[in-house]
């Protein structure tokens, strides 16, 4: 059956395609993260692995708008891949799973309740939605003596790939540590009460 996102005010109608694969709808969210937990939890649980993997979060620092997500998106998972080699060939550190997630969602010209600051875009209208798009990783490290010393690396190495000012304060990677829950890993590409705050032309751009 075809499948159309409506307007409950305006009544407007917009049909989409292959909507099984939208995959920030609730029910084929939860379906899709099921499938993937049962995969990362049988990962981490096994011996060799146990005590071997962590979560990291990487993400390109500022905020952009719809119009620019998909773009981000594809920088942020080609600059993962890039520096996944790094990381093997100078450490043995593999990233064995990365989640992509569109982060909170804040219209540009509102107050972000996490740092206290108002987004600002350039040249995007006030009240247009932005996004802080990261991903979070599953690593699988081996026994590293200096383990503060190649977290000191990755950090540096991560903000010279993202041409970071040295005077810039943001911090673009988070080492979060041994994983406790894999859920954390494996997030939701938007939460569904974020999604909320797009109007349905949005939604339809999004996807």
């Amino acid at each position: 059956a075809d499948v159309s996102i409506v307007g409950l005010s305006s009544g407007q109608e917009q049909q989409l395609q292959a909507f099984r694969q939208i995959t920030f709808l609730p029910s084929v969210a939860r379906k899709k993260r099921a499938e993937r937990l049962r995969m990362l939890n049988y990962y981490v649980d096994q011996p060799e692995n146990r005590l071997s993997t962590r979560m990291w979060v990487f993400n390109l620092g500022r905020r952009v708008p719809l119009v620019k997500v998909r773009s981000r998106i594809q920088q942020l998972s080609r600059m993962v891949s890039s520096f996944a080699t790094e990381l093997r060939q100078k450490f043995n550190i593999d990233i064995i799973f990365r989640s992509t997630e569109l982060g909170k969602i804040i219209k540009n010209g509102e107050v972000n309740p996490k740092s206290g600051n108002r987004i600002m875009l350039e040249g995007v209208p006030e009240g247009d939605p932005t996004f802080h798009i990261h991903a979070h990783c599953l690593v699988k490290t081996p026994y590293l003596k200096d383990w503060g010393s190649v977290i000191r690396w990755v950090n540096k190495r991560w903000r010279e790939i993202n041409n970071m000012d040295p005077a810039e304060k943001w911090q673009p990677f988070d080492e979060s540590g041994k994983i406790v829950k894999v859920r954390e890993v494996c997030k939701y590409v938007a939460k569904p009460s974020d999604l909320l705050q797009l109007g349905q032309t949005e939604v339809g751009d999004l996807f």
